[in-house]
């Protein structure tokens, strides 16, 4: 029931010029939850920690699969200052633990925010701890952190799988090629779960139509 006579409308088209599917994320949860009970090993998942939705997608099929969701200081960070608006997971949460790694967590007080970390220190695991139980974990991955993995005894093998939870175009860019490089190595198996945070092409064509701008 759109107000009539609207003379103009301004609207985002990202995905306009393109007829990329967009699934909901309550189906992609589905989907992550059946990745993590078919994997014998860890799974690795690359994703934006600024992306809350994938997150608590995240969170919810881990805990669905009896599974713990292993997040960076950064991401720990950006939900535990939202939490306060909304009902988020954040760290002191079941199956949710912060993996503290010396470089982060040493730019991190070399940038004043010492106290976040002592914060976090009693919900934080080692990265050594993903070497251990591997099926238990289901871990962020990024090109930073792939260092601090190696350095602690954590090998991606073929029991392992890892997920490109963002735009496919990302993967081709330098820090996207390292993590996939790092992983085809180990034979790891890949999987592409993500959905675009932008609206289809055909629910902008519907709303457009719908709104009758003009």
């Amino acid at each position: 029931d759109p107000p009539a006579h609207v003379d103009v409308l301004i609207m985002e088209g990202t995905n306009l010029g393109s007829e990329k599917p967009c699934v909901a994320e309550d189906d992609l949860e589905r989907e992550f939850e059946e990745l993590f009970k078919a994997t014998e090993g860890r799974v690795f998942v690359a994703w934006s920690g600024q992306n809350i939705d994938r997150a608590v997608t995240l969170y919810r099929a881990c805990k669905r699969a009896s599974r713990t969701l292993v997040i960076d200081l950064y991401t720990a960070e950006v939900l535990d200052k939202l939490s306060r608006y909304a009902n988020l997971p954040r760290p002191g949460f079941p199956n949710l633990k912060v993996v503290i790694t010396g470089p982060f967590a040493r730019m991190y007080r070399e940038t004043g925010r010492a106290d976040f970390v002592e914060r976090m220190a009693p919900h934080g695991i080692a990265a050594r701890h993903l070497a251990e139980t591997p099926g238990k974990w289901v871990a962020m991955i990024r090109r930073s952190l792939i260092r601090d993995y190696v350095r602690n005894g954590v090998t991606r093998t073929p029991a392992d799988a890892w997920s490109w939870s963002m735009w496919k175009g990302y993967l081709r860019k330098e820090d996207g090629q390292e993590i996939y490089d790092w992983f085809k190595a180990g034979g790891s198996r890949a999987h592409h779960l993500h959905t675009s945070g932008h609206a289809s092409p055909a629910d902008l064509r519907g709303f457009a139509d719908r709104m009758a701008a003009g």
